[in-house]
């Protein structure tokens, strides 16, 4: 009998339980703060800076 593997689906199951709500979680943090730096202290925030 071979041990247990990883299959595509396992593989899905990590990036839909695991990965999506990471990612969500950073994008809001992202945006919070963007918005504190731009609207609360007047400054640019990231790539904005750059690009001006």
């Amino acid at each position: 009998m071979t041990g247990p593997r990883l299959t595509g689906w396992g593989i899905a199951t990590i990036v839909v339980h695991v990965g999506l709500p990471l990612v969500a979680a950073l994008l809001a943090l992202d945006l919070l703060f963007y918005l504190v730096f731009t609207r609360v202290l007047g400054r640019c925030y990231g790539l904005l800076c750059w690009l001006d």
